[in-house]
């Protein structure tokens, strides 16, 4: 059974969505892979004259579920995590966050996933192989809290772990033996350290 969040729902019924103004090429300058011999180059500020239809966009999206959360920064964390995607080889087509509660996250673990547990993060990989990816993460932004005091780190800092480690499952890596955490963990502090937001 493939699951289908509530956001996702909405937006069959509205696809203009996917297409704001915000991400139309000559209303505001953006963020777009540049794509030469069919391999994404290093992110480019986009030039407000170069209109295509068909221009590569990198469209990361921000939504809360059962929450007012708002993130901050999504220009900065949208550069920031298409070249995460882009240093490990991969094209971004669509991956969206979806801030929610505890309560949210357990619900779709253990119906999806049947963890009977609270976790900071859930990945739903929608792409099969290739070098493009699209997905959806979902984030507890209650986990988020609590874990920040637990590690004794700002929210924010502890955030931005979380959706880079989300990214990081989006291109293949797994955190399932010790081995595979201590790897991750390494990765997410050489990202979280190219961060300039």
């Amino acid at each position: 059974m493939r699951f289908i969040p509530e956001y996702r729902k909405a937006l069959l019924k509205t696809p203009y969505i996917y297409h704001s103004p915000s991400w139309e090429f000559s209303e505001a300058p953006g963020i777009a892979f540049r794509i030469f011999s069919g391999k994404p180059s290093i992110l480019e500020p986009m030039d407000p004259e170069f209109v295509r239809d068909d221009a590569p966009q990198l469209l990361v999206q921000f939504f809360s579920e059962d929450t007012d959360f708002g993130i901050e920064d999504t220009e900065g964390l949208e550069r920031w995590l298409g070249e995460t995607a882009a240093h490990e080889g991969y094209t971004i087509d669509e991956v969206t966050y979806i801030f929610c509660s505890d309560e949210y996250l357990l619900a779709i673990n253990q119906q999806y996933l049947q963890h009977d547990d609270f976790t900071d993060i859930i990945t739903f990989p929608y792409h099969e192989g290739g070098s493009v990816i699209s997905g959806d993460i979902y984030i507890s932004v209650d986990r988020v809290k609590e874990n920040a005091s637990l590690y004794q780190v700002t929210f924010k800092e502890e955030l931005h772990r979380v959706m880079v480690h989300g990214m990081l499952h989006l291109v293949g890596y797994v955190d399932v033996t010790k081995e595979d955490k201590e790897f991750m963990r390494g990765k997410e502090n050489f990202y979280l350290a190219r961060f300039s937001g």
